[in-house]
This record gives structure tokens, C-alpha cells and sequence, in this order.
């Protein structure tokens, strides 16, 4: 499956990386100091690769919207290897991740912090649902919603993860008040 490319921001060039088990990742650069961040880099470490050395990219963070419960993150401890960068996770997600020697390199979040690339913000927007520690990502008006779950507002408490009808629309409402001209990319292309 050949990686698809978007250009709407720029100087930004944001690249989909698909997966076999429908989560995308994403690769968002910016083209003036090749400064880059990875969402969810889950698997697909060569089309990652590719891509990094395509765009000449200088990974800043690896940033995880949620604990990869539903799949093994293979490519984690490569790109870790290869890049020996942050990786930014939210904190009610982070006992599970276990990076080994390089535990110090994982950067725990509360959801409304702001990191930045290429002095554009990046905004981290807490939204559990698939995990407590769930997080969108929003940069130059577009929003990368990992795992955004709408079927799941419909339960009063979630039997699997414990997190409560209220948490997950506080979550939805974060959302809400970004402006509706906000380009979306789902982190996966099965979303109810």
C-alpha cells in the first residue's frame, strides 16, 4: 500500500502512512526547517524511513494519541533507536508504554499543552475514549483525531476502560471549539 501525501498547510507537508491493520500514522514536516513530528508510529518502519529520508526530516517528537493496546508497535523502538527523540504520550496511558533504557526519553501530557515545529504550535487536545489517556493532535488548522470514537458517548460508563459518558464528551467538546474549517485525518479509516 503506497503512502498518500497531503498538502494543505504550508510550508507543511503532512504524509498518511497506512497500516495493515487500518490505523494511518502520520509524517508532518515543515518544508522550511525539515523539523518533523510522527503520530503514531505504530508499524511500517521502512515506508516511515522512506518518508523521513524523502523529506529530509528532522524528528522533533513521536507522538502517540493513545497506548497501542489493539496492535504491537513495532516501529516504536526502531525509530527510537534511529532517532532518540521524545515521545509524547499522555499520562494516564503512559505506565503501559515501557521504552526500556530509554524510559527518559517519554514525555508525559495532560492534554492542552503546546509543543511546536517550525515555530507553528502543535496543541494537544485530551479526548479519552478508545484509552483514558486518548489525545488529539491539532496544528494549522487541521486535526489528527488518532482514535476518536463516536460510539462510544452512548454508554454511561465504558465496561473496558472505565471512563465515564461525562469524560468522553468533555473530550468531544474540545473538539467542538475548533474552527469548523479544520481539515480532519483519522487515525483509522474504520471509524463508526
Amino acid at each position: 500500500m503506497a503512502c498518500v501525501t497531503f498538502a494543505t498547510l504550508k510550508p507543511m507537508k503532512i504524509d498518511a502512512i497506512p497500516m495493515a491493520d487500518q490505523y494511518s500514522g502520520y509524517l508532518i514536516t515543515d518544508e522550511t526547517t525539515h523539523e518533523a513530528i510522527l503520530i503514531d508510529p505504530f508499524h511500517e518502519e521502512t515506508k516511515i524511513q522512506s518518508l523521513i529520508d524523502q523529506h529530509q526530516a528532522k524528528i522533533k517528537y513521536l507522538i502517540l494519541t493513545h497506548y497501542p493496546t489493539e496492535h504491537t508497535s513495532s516501529a516504536l523502538p526502531y525509530l527510537l533507536r534511529q532517532f532518540g527523540t521524545e515521545v509524547i504520550i499522555h499520562e494516564n496511558d503512559s505506565e503501559n508504554l515501557n521504552l526500556g533504557s530509554r524510559d527518559p526519553l517519554k514525555m508525559e501530557v495532560r492534554g492542552g499543552e503546546s509543543l511546536n515545529i517550525g515555530g507553528k504550535p502543535i496543541k494537544l487536545l485530551f479526548t479519552p475514549g478508545i484509552t483514558s489517556g486518548s489525545m488529539c493532535i491539532f496544528i494549522e488548522n487541521a486535526l489528527f483525531t488518532g482514535p476518536l470514537r463516536f460510539d462510544k458517548v452512548a454508554l454511561n460508563i465504558d465496561p473496558f476502560t472505565g471512563i465515564t459518558k461525562e469524560e468522553i464528551y468533555k473530550g468531544y467538546m474540545r473538539v467542538a471549539k475548533l474552527p469548523e474549517t479544520s481539515a480532519v485525518y483519522p487515525g483509522t479509516s474504520n471509524m463508526p
